[in-house]
């Protein structure tokens, strides 16, 4: 399974290089590129890069949510976060449900950062939510179905 995982990070890499590479597009696509990179290096655990490329994406007109989201999934891939880092990811990601109760990664980022601070009635609400706005959402229905022992 590492090797699996290396091997699918290794290509992941190859792919963000030649985007990278590629010359400067409309603002539209650089915001885009810096969002995927902020979220990228959040999963990957990549503090300073998250935090850098976030506060890039927001400065260059970013505001639908995610800076927030590449920050919550560095929250979740650090490890041994503190637990003030948890509460203010899951904060950002109540706000953002608030402004957009249709983008469903909030709810699943929120759940999954809850189940971290051992809050699983909450998690399961948000989960749950996710599960509603879309049925077919593998990651959320696991996480329900590993909580409630299905």
């Amino acid at each position: 399974m590492v090797d699996s995982l290396n091997a699918l990070e290794s290509r992941l890499n190859v792919t963000r290089d030649a985007l990278n590479r590629l010359p400067p597009g409309n603002e539209d696509d650089e915001r885009a590129r810096l969002r995927a990179d902020a979220v990228f290096a959040g999963v990957a655990g990549r503090a300073d890069r998250a935090i850098s490329d976030a506060e890039h994406y927001r400065q260059v007109g970013g505001k639908d949510g995610w800076a927030e989201v590449a920050y919550a999934e560095y929250v979740l891939s650090a490890k041994g976060a503190p637990p003030d880092s948890i509460e203010q990811a899951v904060r950002s990601m109540n706000d953002l449900m608030a402004r957009d109760s249709t983008f469903i990664r909030p709810y699943v980022l929120a759940g999954r950062l809850l189940l971290a601070l051992r809050q699983k009635d909450a998690a399961l609400s948000k989960l749950d939510a996710a599960v509603a706005l879309n049925p077919r959402h593998v990651l959320a229905q696991s996480l329900i179905d590993q909580e409630r022992g299905k």
